[in-house]
């Protein structure tokens, strides 16, 4: 089945969000190159909107992942996914936390960005903290 029929299935409340996760990921991608990491989490975050209740978090989560892969570069990658979906989630007053942590992998520093909603992870598995220390915990030094 091709992506404008999978499209076509979604109600009309799904197709407008998807196209809003699409609009939002593009932006936001922009403003990450432009504006850089401080200024995309100081503004990532959205207030509640009133009678905004389309979709479960796991659905609008599936959503924004379903917009990205279909964009180009930075918009599919995962701190762009991670803050609009942070976004959508917060307008619709879900008390989420935007995570991000690093792990040393081989001879490189790799991070990784996600969305945990009552600390359990939305936009990534679930071994994630496993993986990637996030930036909130410090671990125990070192003798």
């Amino acid at each position: 089945m091709g992506s404008v029929s999978r499209f076509l299935e979604l109600g009309c409340s799904e197709r407008l969000l998807l196209i809003r996760a699409a609009a939002l990921l593009l932006v936001q991608a922009a403003a990450l190159r432009v504006r850089g990491v401080r200024a995309a989490l100081e503004r990532s975050a959205a207030p509640a909107t009133a009678g905004s209740t389309i979709g479960s978090p796991d659905r609008i989560a599936y959503l924004v992942d379903a917009a990205a892969n279909r964009l180009p570069g930075t918009a599919r990658r995962c701190l762009a996914r991670s803050l609009v979906l942070h976004r959508l989630l917060s307008e619709r007053g879900h008390a989420c936390e935007l995570r991000i942590g690093v792990r040393l992998d081989e001879a490189n520093l790799d991070a990784h960005a996600w969305i945990e909603l009552g600390g359990k992870p939305l936009n990534a598995v679930h071994e994630v903290r496993a993986r990637y220390l996030p930036f909130d915990r410090v671990p125990a030094r070192r003798p």
